[in-house]
């Protein structure tokens, strides 16, 4: 972004001079972008009398996403926006479109490009701008100036910080406070096309590359299926995303080390298009999901969407994952037509204090053991299948008049004690020591939600991913269903 420097920050030398124009931010954008080796230095900008008016100074756009506390902050790379235009291809206006009017609170590149889009194609919509320098870029079509408490609840009220959470992104999602980037993003995310060759000029395609960092498997697969449903639901602007979650960098706890795509390592992809015909197409769009603190059409999913029909839809285990799964089901022995209600014990990554205040507190061994113990009896169940990582969880099953009808799947399990620090560190740590191998443990994980699915009743400890997917995906009509500490209509919603 590009801002009007205050005059206490101008640098005492400038190397660099324009002469004030309407579409200065734009001029001096493309200098910027050019001109790398001048992006620590501000631009002079003259009047017709070669007097300076003001200074202008670039810098790049990160989010600041203050993440459970004060003390835990993620820095949010977002789209520099080099090369939008007021009449740039596949503009999306649906998020603008039902705001009557605006109140920019400062002049700076984006809050005037966006200014100008509205003006250009709604011409109806009211403007107004807090700042008096808006006088050097705008005509009277634009309100200069204070403005009542009246208008100011009726618009949509746009500040120039980078700051995420999510508090503020509710108010994006409601229209009342935004951002210009938001602004920026919801009109140009779909714009800038790459040319990777000449394959499928007919087509453009959206590729999503999002970082799965220390997200777990089923919050991934939501995001990343999230981000899907909204690029085909753009039907007017004929997008088809397509997965790429090979990243440089991107340390998660599935490739290890080794930046293959995680998505394909498990999964088909969501649409018919390989990822190699892909990059040798003529319009690909690279989007920004990593940076869903500045786009509002991903916050909406984020916030809004339910993972259910997501996953039926698009959600679909590859050959080898498949054949794999239905290995592991068959080593369980369980009869055809059998009765199996599944439990969940939430691992023990809520025994770190971040992820803590994310959940409700799991039910204790005992308790989830005496829950278990009463479905099982009164709904006449045939069998117990026990999907837990939590070493404490499982030795009392065991241990209990239960474990005659209890199946499991072998998986590596903790206790609460080894995992004072955040589990994904300590995955990291072991796929480095060559302890672990990411890929295996996955493939176990999704034969456990593939085995959940095909339950006929639910028990959980607390929610977790596993919870999520075992309700999205399963076939069966659900005789049971408890889940520490929530309304189960909930979870039954996003069926």
């Amino acid at each position: 972004m590009i801002r009007i420097v205050n005059k206490e920050e101008k640098q005492p030398v400038t190397k660099k001079k324009m002469y004030h124009n309407l579409d200065i931010f734009v001029e001096a954008r493309d200098f910027y972008h050019t001109h790398e080796e001048y992006r620590s230095e501000q631009i002079a900008v003259l009047d017709e009398k070669d007097e300076l008016l003001y200074m202008l100074a670039w810098e790049p756009n990160i989010i600041t996403y203050p993440r459970l506390s004060k003390d835990v902050i993620l820095n949010l790379y977002v789209s520099e926006f080099w090369d939008y235009e007021i009449d740039s291809p596949r503009m999306d206006f649906e998020y603008i479109s039902d705001i009557e009017s605006f109140v920019f609170e400062q002049v700076e590149e984006y809050s005037v490009q966006a200014s100008k889009v509205i003006l250009k194609y709604f011409p109806d919509k009211k403007i107004y701008f807090l700042d008096e320098r808006a006088r050097w870029f705008f005509d009277d079509r634009v309100i200069i100036g204070d403005v009542s408490e009246e208008i100011k609840k009726s618009s949509l009220s746009v500040g120039s910080e980078m700051i995420y959470s999510i508090h503020f992104g509710h108010y994006v999602l409601k229209k009342e406070i935004a951002n210009s980037i938001n602004l920026m993003s919801s009109l140009y995310w779909l714009s800038s096309a790459i040319n990777y060759g000449e394959m499928n000029p007919d087509k453009v395609f959206y590729v999503i590359k999002s970082p799965i960092a220390s997200s777990g498997l089923v919050k991934f697969i939501s995001f990343l299926l999230y981000f899907a449903a909204v690029a085909y639901e753009k039907k007017d602007k004929n997008v088809i995303p397509v997965l790429d979650t090979a990243i440089a960098g991107d340390e998660n706890q599935f490739n290890n080390g080794i930046y293959n795509d995680v998505w394909g390592m498990f999964f088909e992809p969501v649409s018919e298009y390989s990822l190699e015909e892909v990059y040798n197409s003529k319009n690909v769009v690279v989007g920004q999901e990593g940076k869903m603190g500045a786009n509002p059409y991903l916050m909406y999913v984020e916030y809004h969407s339910n993972i259910g029909p997501l996953m039926k839809k698009y959600l679909k285990l590859n050959r080898d994952i498949d054949s794999y799964c239905e290995n592991v089901r068959d080593g369980l022995d369980i009869p055809n037509g059998a009765k199996i209600l599944g439990v969940v014990g939430r691992g023990t990554d809520f025994n770190n204090p971040g992820v803590a205040a994310l959940h409700t507190l799991p039910l204790d061994p005992k308790g989830i053991v005496d829950k278990a113990r009463a479905i099982y009896k009164s709904g006449g169940y045939d069998y117990i299948f026990l999907a837990t990582e939590d070493q404490e969880v499982f030795d009392t099953f065991m241990k209990s008049d239960l474990a005659s009808v209890t199946k499991h799947i072998e998986q590596k399990r903790y206790s609460i004690d080894a995992n004072k620090e955040l589990l994904h560190n300590k995955y990291l740590e072991e796929n480095e020591s060559g302890k672990r191998d990411g890929y295996e443990e996955a493939k176990v994980y999704i034969s456990i939600l593939e085995m959940l699915r095909r339950c006929n009743g639910i028990v959980a400890s607390t929610d977790c991913g596993a919870v999520d997917y075992a309700m999205a995906m399963t076939d069966n009509e659900l005789e049971d269903l408890y889940i520490h500490g929530h309304d189960t209509n909930k979870f039954l919603m996003n069926k």
